[in-house]
Parts: C-alpha cells; structure tokens; sequence
C-alpha cells in the first residue's frame, strides 16, 4: 500500500474502536503495544488507514445498497452448508479419514505430524458452494488442534469445500494429502 503522511496516521482511539468492532469481547490490555508495533511498520500506517476506511464504508448502509441484493454466504465464504460426520485414523504421521455428507463419502490419505488418539470421530459441518463439486479426486489439507479438526478440499488450485468440527480423537497439528468424493 502507499506511504501515509504522518498527519494521517489512524489515532490510537479509532485503532481501538477498530479492533472492537472486529473482536467479540473484552480488548487485551496491551493493545496499544499492539497498535505501536503496527505503526512502526513500514507499510504499516499505510495499511492500518486502509482498513480504517474500509470498516468505515462497510458501516456506511448507503455504501451496502448491493450487499441487500446478494445471496447469503456462510462460514468461510461458501453459500451452502450441511451437517457431516465422518471417522479418523491416525498414526500419527498418516493419517485416513472418512468425511460423510449429502449422501456421499470423501476417502483421505494424508501425511503430516499429527500426534493423537489412534482413531476418532468428527461431528461438524461442510460448508460448500455446488454438491456437484463433492465428486472426484481432491487435494485436502488438515489443521486442528485438540478437539478442533478442519480439513480444506481444493481441486485445480481452487477451494471448493471445507469441513470444520469437533475432533474426539484429539488429531493436532498440520497435515496433506488427496481424497476422492464418491
């Protein structure tokens, strides 16, 4: 982004209002160290004016008259979603995993660290655009940590689904692979 001109640095009490409206719940108490680190970035006042502004119009409903008009998008960007479960295995550095949905199962090869319980179950949601891209070979990626698992489905270089749930096998860390939706 463009240099900013000192005098058009975003005030710390803008910054604050900022982050609250981004932010559930009570703001960390070292956020102006936070907001100091930022401005002493090289881009930094540069990009921290630019989300200022951008917040500003998004709150702006006469700059919103379009956003009436468009379809509902749910979590992570997609327009549909549906309840899905599926089954781990984990061992460790593989992993194989299960995703059941719309009738349909994802089979998972994956590698990556991945320390756990052997086995587990996931009960979440797969959130996705069109049913008719939950078919074929995909690449997937796996986050989670403790009882938090999301695995990401791309298909070309481009994400098609995600599935983000509880985890009871307890599978954390990173980890890739490819599945196929049959």
């Amino acid at each position: 982004m463009a240099s900013v001109a000192q005098s058009d640095v975003v005030s710390y009490d803008t910054f604050e209002t900022l982050v609250a409206s981004q932010n559930a719940g009570q703001l960390p108490s070292d956020l102006e160290s936070f907001y100091h680190y930022i401005i002493a970035q090289p881009e930094g006042a540069s990009d921290l004016a630019a989300l200022a502004a951008t917040s500003a119009s998004q709150a702006n409903p006469s700059t919103n008259a379009a956003d009436a008009a468009a379809p509902e998008v749910k979590a992570a960007g997609f327009r549909n979603e549906t309840s899905a479960n599926g089954s781990v295995i984990n061992l460790w550095v593989y992993q194989r995993v299960y995703i059941n949905a719309l009738g349909k199962t994802c089979t998972i090869n994956m590698g990556g660290i991945t320390p756990g319980f052997p086995g587990g179950a996931t009960f979440g949601t797969l959130y996705y655009d069109d049913a008719s891209d939950l078919s074929g070979d995909c690449d997937v990626v796996f986050t989670g940590f403790i009882t938090y698992y999301a695995l990401y489905f791309r298909r070309n270089g481009n994400l098609f689904a995600t599935y983000q749930s509880g985890n009871v096998g307890a599978a954390t860390g990173v980890a890739g692979g490819t599945g196929n939706w049959a």
